[in-house]
């Protein structure tokens, strides 16, 4: 899950300089647009506890996925604009600060005492990773031309590893 968190993380600042010109992309709509993954992780990251409290954190993280799913193949799948991409970012953030709260919350819950430290540990070493592999894989493909369309493969590749997160929630024990 955090791979592929680091992957959201990174897409942002690997999409906007080739869809800047394109999308005729003000200051203010750049900085926004990653901005928006940011102030979205926030707000989620605040009502997380909430909404975990009310339904439980398997299915908060489950329907934190699915959004984080949905947000993310949106742009990906229709027309896009500075807005859709903009508003999907956010609803990513959220999803994402309402998900990894939760899963760490499980999984804490379930390790012994001792391996409680080394996965909270271990879980923010492979954040950086899924960064890593976003930008070497980008890099390898070419995807830095806007009218090639390589680019839009970003937004479908930092998704997989959610799918596959998705599929093994229901295996969650609360």
């Amino acid at each position: 899950f955090l791979i592929g968190d680091g992957m959201l993380m990174i897409s942002s600042s690997l999409i906007i300089p080739i869809i800047a010109t394109p999308f005729n992309l003000s200051k203010f709509e750049v900085s926004f647009i990653s901005g928006s993954l940011f102030l979205g992780y926030t707000i989620g990251a605040f009502i997380s506890g909430i909404i975990s409290a009310n339904i439980g954190r398997k299915i908060t993280f489950i329907i934190g996925n699915l959004i984080i799913i949905i947000g993310g193949l949106v742009p990906a799948l229709l027309h896009i604009d500075k807005n859709i991409i903009m508003s999907c970012n956010l609803i990513i953030g959220i999803s994402l600060g309402i998900s990894i709260p939760c899963i760490f919350s499980l999984v804490a819950e379930v390790m012994s005492k001792d391996c409680r430290s080394i996965f909270v540990g271990m879980g923010w070493v492979v954040f950086p990773l899924g960064e890593i592999f976003l930008c070497i894989f980008s890099q390898k493909l070419h995807m830095w031309n806007y009218n090639n369309g390589n680019w839009k493969i970003i937004l479908y590749v930092r998704l997989v590893l959610f799918f596959v997160t998705l599929f093994m929630s229901f295996f969650i024990v609360e």
